[in-house]
C-alpha cells in the first residue's frame, strides 16, 4: 500500500498588468505593477506598439523607472501573454 498526498495550488496570473504601487525616488517616478511587464510611458495617450518611451525595469520586471514629467499615461504588456492595458494608467506627479 503507498502513502499518497495531495495538493491543491491557486495559481493567480491576471491577464492584464494591474498597477500595485507608485511612488517617487529622487526625479524618478516608480511604479510596481502586478505580473512581469515592460512598460512604455508618453504624455499623452499613445498606441503601445508604435509609440511612448520604453521605462527601465527591474530584473523581474515588476518595478519600473522613468524620469519625472508633468503627466504620464504608462501602457505594460505582460511578458507572460502580450496582454497590455487598453487603457493607460495616467499619473500626475
Amino acid at each position: 500500500k503507498y502513502n499518497t498526498t495531495y495538493y491543491n495550488y491557486e495559481i493567480r496570473r491576471r491577464a492584464t498588468p494591474i498597477l500595485r504601487r507608485i511612488y517617487k525616488e529622487g526625479v524618478l517616478l516608480t511604479l510596481e505593477i502586478s505580473e512581469p511587464s515592460i512598460c512604455k510611458y508618453s504624455d499623452r495617450n499613445f498606441n503601445y506598439e508604435t509609440e511612448g518611451t520604453l521605462m527601465t525595469s527591474s530584473d523581474d520586471k515588476i518595478k519600473h523607472q522613468a524620469l519625472l514629467q508633468n503627466v504620464f499615461y504608462i501602457k505594460c504588456k505582460n511578458v507572460n501573454n502580450n496582454n497590455i492595458n487598453q487603457e493607460p494608467f495616467i499619473i500626475y506627479p
